[in-house]
């Protein structure tokens, strides 16, 4: 059974590869071996056809020509596999002779274990797969240990679907710099999302000033010959309903809904199960629509719903496309050279901070191969170990969403928010309650509605607020809301936020601002430039005006919108 040296040896495998692929492999060898098994086997979903198909095995009856073998959940003849995978429940079969559900694979087994890979999101993603030449094989150690190794194997297939995601949103930003025309663009977006998203039906809808409909200009699905020759007017069906209200919509049976016309749709509408459709919202006006419908299913595999990662994964894709459109409507060509350079920077540094994001993730796994030497296997200790891999892959994926927040910055969707009480939200989300840590927080009574994207504004005050605390370790937090006239008679919001520490150089007030610069070791040196670019897009201004030596002070104001002249109401 499991030794420590075995599970030593495993993680320096594990640590030492590169390819995933091979690292599932390795995985299934140590079932076998760590588990007391003779076979292992490992089926992956495949998500288009919704089948397991058999992708890595050992054992003396296993052959190479049984991978990619399909197992079908909806055949009447399942098996022990295919059980699990449709309960998403483990199943130990301690002699498959007595077994209804079991189906021979291997003329020598005798006993099996089989449990599911789930995933983050509760779906189940794969079966690891344990078989024995022994009735009543498979002890509480065993079992234990090949949980273990799924909890592993699980996340490395989280890793891959990491990477396949975040290279499909780079794409779409490199197709920022990179595309030509607008049918470039949007046979990109079609590209990665179709196979970042493994969508049957997506497509791409957007506003011609000329008409003011929204002509498809492109689809993975059902409706790609009908390219150009489909469209909506705003707040017909669905579709238009979504440009009108420039907000998103996430629907199961979707015929529910009272703006729910069934017109231009990938499949029969009695056949959509889900349906998905996101904005291109730029300069407060959308531009288009993404849209995405699933069909229905028996089959369990079959994911027919979307889920809210969908519904964020998409609105990331619709920022992108909507920050490109941008770009090629109306940037000159000289600004087109600049941004180019900037990415180029930008690509280098996150990739510089990813690395030492790995190399903190090689220190944490030192670790485990530490407590693995100990003479028994502190269970415990390991998963606080594991939680420490776990935060390092968070802040890599910190990392990427400075990436993404760049980017996207100046991409709103705006609507009358009231901002003294996301400010309150916003400090109890970022501000730890310490005694070292004075907070105080002054809001201006009957403060007007302000007409922002309150996701974007809660980010560059989230970022005002972490930049505050880690420039000094005791003191006292300063938070002031209030409104202001400014000199050409407009109205705007004004938030303040001051600390106590060192304050900031005179002769860097400005270049703080800037990309990459920073002095914190956390994130790209993007915070403050993202803060920029979202008041800015705001209409809005930002500027630091503490005094050298006694604490900085940043001041933003976001206008508040023409008519707005009402109290808020429910601030708390």
């Amino acid at each position: 059974m499991a030794s420590t040296r075995d599970w030593r040896l495993l993680i320096e495998e594990i640590r030492a590869s590169q390819d995933d692929d091979s690292t599932l492999g390795r995985i299934v060898q140590a079932a076998a071996s760590l588990a007391g098994a003779e076979h292992a086997m490992l089926a992956l979903v495949d998500d288009d056809a919704g089948v397991l198909r058999l992708t890595h095995g050992v054992g003396p009856e296993w052959s190479g020509e049984l991978v990619g073998m399909e197992l079908d959940v909806e055949s009447p003849d399942e098996g022990i596999v295919t059980l699990v995978a449709k309960t998403g429940r483990a199943h130990l079969a301690k002699d498959v002779t007595r077994e209804r559900t079991y189906r021979r694979l291997f003329q020598s087994t005798l006993s099996e274990y089989a449990l599911p890979l789930v995933d983050e999101h509760g779906r189940v993603r794969g079966v690891l797969n344990l078989e024995s030449q022994r009735v009543g094989a498979f002890d509480e150690p065993a079992r234990e240990a090949a949980k273990m190794l799924a909890l592993l194997a699980i996340r490395v297939v989280e890793r891959q679907d990491l990477v396949r995601r975040e290279e499909a949103l780079v794409q779409i930003g490199g197709a920022l710099d990179t595309a030509v025309s607008e049918e470039e663009l949007v046979e990109k977006v079609l590209s990665v999302a179709g196979s970042l998203l493994r969508m049957h039906s997506f497509s791409v809808f957007l506003r011609d000033p000329a008409t003011d409909r929204l002509w498809l200009k492109g689809s993975v699905g059902g409706l790609q010959a009908r390219v150009g020759q489909v469209s909506y007017a705003c707040g017909e069906g669905l579709t238009g309903f979504v440009a009108e209200s420039g907000r998103p919509l996430l629907l199961d049976r979707p015929q529910q809904h009272p703006r729910w016309r069934g017109l231009h749709l990938e499949m029969p509408p009695s056949e959509v199960a889900s349906y998905l459709a996101v904005p291109v919202n730029s300069k407060g006006k959308c531009q288009g629509v993404l849209r995405a419908v699933r069909r229905r299913s028996s089959n369990p595999l079959l994911q027919v719903r979307f889920t809210e990662h969908e519904l964020r994964v998409v609105q990331t894709i619709a920022e992108q496309l909507a920050t490109a459109l941008e770009n090629l409507r109306s940037w000159a060509r000289v600004v087109q050279a600049e941004r180019m350079a900037a990415w180029g920077e930008l690509s280098a540094k996150s990739s510089h901070m990813i690395g030492n994001r790995v190399f903190a993730l090689r220190g944490e796994v030192n670790e485990l191969r530490h407590l693995l030497r100990e003479a028994e296997l502190d269970r415990e200790a390991l998963a606080e170990v594991a939680d420490g891999l776990q935060r390092n892959v968070e802040r890599i994926d910190e990392i990427l969403q400075d990436f993404r927040d760049f980017l996207t910055a100046t991409t709103l969707t705006k609507q009358p928010t009231d901002v003294a009480a996301l400010v309150r939200e916003t400090i109890q989300e970022v501000v730890p309650r310490t005694e070292a840590i004075e907070i105080a927080l002054a809001v201006e009574d009957g403060l007007p509605r302000a007409e922002v994207d309150p996701r974007k504004v809660r980010r560059a005050l989230s970022e005002l607020l972490e930049n505050a605390l880690n420039h000094m370790d005791r003191g006292r937090l300063e938070v002031e809301v209030g409104l202001e006239v400014q000199p050409s008679g407009r109205r705007a919001v004004r938030i303040a936020v001051g600390d106590t520490g060192p304050g900031v150089p005179e002769d860097l007030k400005k270049a703080i601002f800037e990309p990459f610069r920073s002095t914190r070791v956390k994130g790209m040196g993007l915070g403050l430039s993202i803060v920029k670019g979202i008041v800015e897009a705001h209409g809005g201004t930002v500027a630091e005006v503490g005094v050298p030596g006694r604490g900085a002070r940043f001041v933003m104001t976001l206008p508040v919108a023409s008519g707005q002249n009402g109290a808020q109401h429910g601030a708390s």
